[in-house]
């Protein structure tokens, strides 16, 4: 009996022990590992945006881009989230990331998923009144009892960097980007999201119909629907200065895409002088285009009108001018600045001309 007794109580020791070991010593460690947000850099993990001053200076205010997919532990998205909300940071939502924060639709990205946790733990109306958005209707996944801006992530490009260099001869009628998601190139991430099937359609009109000269990116080992010889240059993925020199030396962006809330590449290029034409449905980037920028097309039945119409008037377009105007880092950032300290009283008293990403 003694026996036994002493058994159950070293066992009981061992569970205490173990027990005091996770919640004092485990549990501590990962608290520690989550960063506090007064030492992270300008740059922040995504889903994780941080807004500046117009000194490059990070404030107290955090946009988030997409769900939290990090679970739990020393890297968990909500609990970093949670930690730097209590340390004053206040947060914003932007919908630069597919539907979010509706449900995705691309079959090919594992959030699709509706039973999946990032949907299942997270209710991110409840965490975010304050949104910017880049949707034509924005209610259709945001409440109707949030306070929206229409701003995009892309309104904050560079435009001293992307910029017209003329310079240089155009060499190409048209550039289309569409990085390859693996050996497979007829599914994935990609494929869905820069619509490479309708991609595949306009360049067939654009190269095998009228004989023009174009450049895809990120495809490079992925056939078209024809063999155009030297009329389609295929490349694979391009630095960022690699890809600036192809947008000053080609006349014409090319977005058949469609399941995209933030194409960066569209307000490169237009900043670069490029015109655009954008699939009239795209989730974001709808804003851009306009009788300065290019034209609309939905499907290869009216592609090559608008195609048409934009090549006959292309001299009418003045895209970069357009967008210099309108967006870049101080125009969006001035913006940005009015609605975030119309609905955030404390940014009120940073002493600074615009908000910039």
């Amino acid at each position: 009996m003694i026996i036994y007794y002493i058994l159950f109580s070293m066992i009981t020791i061992i569970i205490i022990s173990i027990f005091i070991y996770y919640y004092y010593y485990v549990n501590n460690n990962n608290n520690n590992n989550l960063k506090k947000f007064k030492d992270m850099g300008n740059v922040l993990p995504r889903p994780f945006v941080s807004i500046k001053d117009d000194k490059n200076k990070k404030i107290n205010c955090v946009l988030v881009s997409h769900p939290f997919t990090r679970q739990e532990g020393e890297n968990g998205t909500y609990e970093q989230y949670v930690q730097w909300k209590n340390e004053g940071v206040e947060f914003v939502g932007v919908t630069s990331f597919s539907e979010f924060p509706g449900y995705l639709t691309n079959p090919y990205d594992t959030m699709s998923d509706r039973n999946d946790i990032c949907w299942k733990n997270h209710n991110y109306m409840d965490y975010f009144d304050i949104w910017l958005s880049c949707f034509k209707d924005p209610y259709k996944h945001i409440d109707n009892d949030k306070k929206i801006a229409l701003i995009s992530e892309s309104d904050f490009i560079d435009t001293n960097r992307f910029k017209p260099d003329r310079t240089m001869n155009k060499q190409y009628d048209f550039v289309y980007i569409c990085n390859k998601d693996h050996e497979d190139c007829d599914s994935g991430w990609n494929y869905y999201i820069r619509n490479w099937e309708l991609g595949k359609e306009c360049i067939d009109i654009m190269c095998g119909k009228y004989g023009m000269k174009g450049i895809v990116i990120g495809r490079s080992n992925c056939p078209l629907l024809n063999n155009y010889g030297n009329l389609c240059d295929t490349k694979d993925f391009m630095s960022q200065e690699e890809l600036i020199k192809v947008f000053q030396k080609t006349k014409c962006i090319l977005l058949p895409n469609t399941v995209d809330a933030s194409p960066r590449t569209l307000t490169e290029a237009l900043s670069c002088d490029c015109r655009c034409l954008v699939n009239e449905n795209i989730l974001g980037g709808w804003k851009y285009v306009n009788q300065n920028t290019g034209e609309f097309f939905t499907d290869k039945n009216n592609f090559e009108i608008s195609m048409k119409k934009l090549f006959n008037n292309y001299d009418n377009y003045n895209p970069s001018e357009y967008f210099n105007n309108n967006y870049g880092k101080i125009n969006s950032g001035k913006k940005l600045k009015d609605f975030l300290c119309k609905h955030i009283h404390k940014l009120r008293n940073i002493d600074t001309e615009y908000f910039t990403l």
